[in-house]
């Protein structure tokens, strides 16, 4: 068999399709091919468990391990013929969000799909490029008439997130251990999710923050900014102290854009 038809082949054996040709390729001094390949979907589980104890800490612990288990095979083959390079664990929020809105008896657990995506952004953040050193030096050779058109440049490792469920206080109690109880209340806010010092971190943001942070991440201009947070420059000290701005940049004005284009085309 080649390469490929071996890959083909061992990949219909773990979705439960044998293929003697395969199978008579297996030699062990102990195991029959059906049990080293029985073990081999056992390790991959197993893999995979473990994967998800990683990035979820403490989603999981609150899901227990019965119920990790049983998620963990459901997002294998839901999720098995994503062809594009993501890493195993990034959809566990939306499995979550599936699960308890479609198993009433999993209800108590509505919290845990932004618990996840918390603890997904926090792994983005840890796992995001470096920024580039703060240096808005350039800043004093942009005309005073051009600023409008400035863009603030946020952090690779910046999120913004909206959760109905006081996740961040769950995500700080459950650190170690699981409380015996919790306290489950909706109450929508924003969370800013960053890297400082090689840490990830995340904390509550007001909704002028937010309504500001959602503008940076868009692209708006400092014009653009302004209109919507007329106090705009009370907040620029904040988010530069917290590195969640690295830098400004003045992209190229249309209108300059235009007129050498259209005097390019002169005869």
């Amino acid at each position: 068999m080649r390469l490929a038809d071996v890959q083909a082949a061992l990949g219909a054996e773990l979705d439960g399709k044998p293929c003697a040709e395969l199978r008579a390729l297996i030699t062990s001094a102990t195991l029959a091919p059906g049990d080293c390949l029985q073990l081999y979907r056992d390790r991959q589980h197993h893999a995979r468990v473990l994967t998800l104890k990683q990035l979820y800490p403490v989603t999981q612990r609150l899901l227990g391990t019965d119920l990790l288990h049983i998620l963990a095979q459901q997002y294998a083959a839901r999720y098995k013929t994503v062809t594009s390079p993501e890493p195993f664990g990034m959809h566990f929020a939306q499995l979550l969000q599936d699960c308890t809105s479609q198993h009433c008896e999993l209800a108590v657990l509505a919290f845990l799909p932004e618990l996840a995506r918390l603890e997904w952004a926090l792994h983005c953040a840890w796992r995001a490029a470096d920024d580039p050193a703060l240096n808005f030096n350039s800043l004093d050779y942009v005309p005073e008439e051009e600023q409008y058109r400035l863009r603030m440049v946020p952090s690779q490792a910046l999120q913004l997130l909206r959760f109905s469920w006081p996740v961040l206080d769950i995500w700080d109690k459950c650190q170690t251990q699981c409380p015996a109880e919790l306290t489950l209340y909706k109450k929508p806010v924003w969370v800013c999710v960053y890297r400082q010092l090689d840490k990830p971190r995340a904390e509550i943001v007001s909704d002028k923050q937010a309504r500001l942070l959602n503008g940076i991440i868009g692209g708006q201009t400092l014009y653009q900014l302004s209109r919507a947070v007329p106090d705009i420059n009370q907040h620029l000290t904040v988010l530069i102290a917290r590195r969640w701005i690295t830098r400004f940049e003045l992209p190229p004005d249309p209108a300059s854009q235009e007129q050498s284009s259209q005097d390019g085309c002169l005869p």
